[in-house]
């Protein structure tokens, strides 16, 4: 009877598992990575348009607030300055904003204010996911209750 040493046998068995491993790895690796890649891209995409809905919303809170009726009252490029201020992160030269109706607007009872931003996003790894650069649009609308 032949009595095989276990430690022997655990080295062969990885000596001849080792070039599969590695082909599996060259085979899964890609494939993983690129998950890896679009998931971030996504989470970004994601983060940014709930920025720029941010960004308006307080736009159009700024807007309802100092109406022409105000006493210190807003003009255009102070509400244009408050939604960039708010874009935290964004490429704020790719941010186009959009007050409605035409400013400045009365602060009568009824009255609606909203702000539109629209902005490009881009991509970090275009190359990789070959994706073109995505329009976002978001805005927001508040109106005077009193």
């Amino acid at each position: 009877m032949q009595h095989h040493d276990p430690a022997r046998l655990c080295q062969r068995f990885r000596a001849r598992q080792g070039g599969s491993l590695v082909v599996e790895l060259v085979l899964v690796l890609p494939v993983l990575l690129l998950f890896v890649f679009i998931s971030i891209e996504m989470s970004r995409m994601v983060w940014s348009y709930a920025t720029l809905m941010h960004a308006t919303r307080e736009g159009a809170r700024f807007a309802l607030v100092r109406g022409q009726d105000s006493p210190a009252p807003a003009s255009l490029e102070d509400i244009r300055q408050k939604v960039l201020f708010y874009a935290v992160g964004l490429d704020t030269g790719r941010v186009v904003v959009d007050v409605l109706p035409a400013w400045p607007a009365g602060s009568s009872p009824g009255a609606v204010f909203r702000v539109q931003a629209s902005y490009e996003f881009v991509f970090v790894w275009p190359s990789i996911i070959s994706l073109s650069p995505v329009q976002m649009q978001a805005s927001s609308e508040m109106s005077v209750s009193q």
